[in-house]
Parts: structure tokens; C-alpha cells; sequence
């Protein structure tokens, strides 16, 4: 493990304040996926016993590679959650050590989330092979960011990775998607019938009651339905359904309403 106790005094973030970021932590536990036995990560289908040939990297945990991992070896999902975390703050030591040597400058400038997307990127497969890529987030370059942040294995695109890397840090980020924003046709946010927050009472009362109203959300959901097509058709990235409504209408999203319930949500009340 790299320390460099000195150098990270000088620092606003620490590996800590990375480890401790529950949204970064549940994003690797979801890309790494868990296993409790040992494991080789060229055929993860396979458990290793003691004595079995090894192809690539013995694994464990959420994807948890080291010394420490030998066949046979299993784990617990507590104990690979600790593990994680040891492993957020070892590459995020890798990642500020890549940084220091190539833009000594910009260390002190950098934000939680520039450091939790190079600690990912030194996670897995190691920020000297996306130089690109590390450049732009140290200097937020976007545009060059979004063009050289997908990851490969084998010769295979990790897409499940990159779409929930690219849904974490880049959506916002990305200039091409302007157009598909909260742009002149699509329609306004919602209010509540006193003009305040839009509550599920006053969302089932104008679902019940509003044709306007349930027009409205279903322009709403249409919109949903093609930010997600542009994404896929221009970018080559599968976003969840959701996103659009979770970043231009977070007052659906924080009354439960989805793309998939929007019309019938459970806590409507039918009579």
C-alpha cells in the first residue's frame, strides 16, 4: 500500500472522506459484484480450491485482489465491506501519487468527486492506462473525459461499468446532451394546489381529476423515454429510465413516481 502521510496533510480530501462516501461504496460494491469465495477474475465463474491453476488475478469480496487472497479462502459480506474500504484508501493513495508525479499543481484543486472518479479508475484497471482520461478529470475537461472513460477486458466492453460510471459522474457533465435537457417542449415543473411542494395527495387528486394535469405527466415520461434513446444512439450508454425524471423532475421522483408507475402508483387510492 502507497502512504503518503506527508503529502496528504497538504490535501483537502483524504482517502478517508473517499472510503466514507456511501454512494461511491455502493456504486463498487454494484460494479464489482460480491463473492464470498476466492476466485479467478479470467473465469469468475469458478471457484478456487487449493491446488487449482490460477489464469489471472485470485478475488475475492468486491473485487479484492492481493497477498492476503489464497484458494480455498472465503469471506463474509461484512468483512468484504471492511475490505472495500481498505482497498477505496490504498487506491486512492495510487491515484494521489499519480497525480502529484504528472500535475503536481493541481492536487490542492481537486473535489470529492474528481478523486472518487481517479480512486475507481486506480481500482480497476489503473489510472497509467488511461492517461487521457485522468488528465481531463484533474483539469475537468468534460468533453475529453466522456470520450476516453470506457474501460475494456479481454478485448470486451465493460458496459455495465461504464453506463453506471458514466450515470454517477458524467451525465451532468455532458455538452452533447444539451438538447436532450429540460428544453422549450418539455413541459414545466409541478406545484402542489397551494403552489408549494407537489405532495402524493396532490398528485393523485390531479391524477384523478385533471386531464391537463395527466397529459402533462405523460409528455413527461415520453420525454424520459427518449433522453434515454439519444443516450444509448449517441454515446452508446444504457441509462436507467428514471434518470431523466430524478435530474429535471425531482418532485415525481420524491413522491415515488416513476416511468413505471407514473399512471397507477400504489399509493393512489382506487375506490
Amino acid at each position: 500500500m502507497i502512504r503518503l502521510k506527508s503529502l496528504l496533510t497538504e490535501v483537502k480530501i483524504t482517502g478517508n472522506d473517499v472510503s466514507n462516501d456511501q454512494s461511491f461504496v455502493s456504486y463498487l460494491k454494484k460494479v464489482e459484484g460480491f463473492k464470498d469465495k476466492a476466485y479467478d477474475d479470467q473465469d469468475p465463474t469458478k471457484v478456487i480450491n487449493p491446488g487449482d491453476v490460477v489464469k489471472g488475478v485470485l478475488t475475492i469480496g468486491y473485487g479484492h485482489t492481493g497477498p492476503d487472497v489464497k484458494p480455498g479462502d472465503t469471506i463474509t459480506e461484512p468483512a468484504a465491506t471492511s475490505k472495500l474500504k481498505q482497498d477505496i484508501i490504498e487506491h486512492f493513495d495510487r491515484a494521489y501519487a499519480y497525480v502529484s508525479g504528472k500535475f503536481p499543481n493541481e492536487i490542492a484543486n481537486l473535489d470529492l468527486e474528481q478523486w472518487k472518479m481517479l480512486t475507481d479508475f486506480a481500482f480497476n484497471p489503473g489510472l497509467n492506462k488511461f492517461p487521457k482520461f485522468a488528465e481531463a478529470v484533474v483539469f475537468k475537461n468534460w468533453p475529453s473525459a466522456i470520450k476516453n472513460y470506457k474501460r475494456f477486458f479481454n478485448g470486451s466492453e465493460l458496459t455495465q461499468r461504464n453506463s453506471q460510471f458514466y450515470s454517477l459522474f458524467l451525465v451532468d457533465k455532458d455538452t452533447s446532451y444539451k438538447e436532450l435537457g429540460k428544453g422549450k417542449d418539455a413541459p414545466a415543473n409541478l406545484v402542489g394546489t397551494t403552489g408549494k411542494t407537489l405532495t402524493s395527495v396532490d398528485y393523485c387528486s390531479k391524477l384523478a381529476g385533471a386531464p391537463q394535469f395527466t397529459a402533462q405527466i405523460a409528455r413527461i415520461m415520453r420525454f424520459a423515454e427518449y433522453y434515454v434513446e439519444a443516450n444509448k444512439k449517441k454515446n452508446g450508454v444504457t441509462l436507467p429510465l428514471n434518470t431523466y425524471i430524478k435530474k429535471y423532475y425531482p418532485e415525481l421522483t420524491n413522491i415515488g413516481i416513476t416511468p413505471q408507475n407514473w399512471d397507477k402508483p400504489a399509493f393512489c387510492s382506487r375506490g
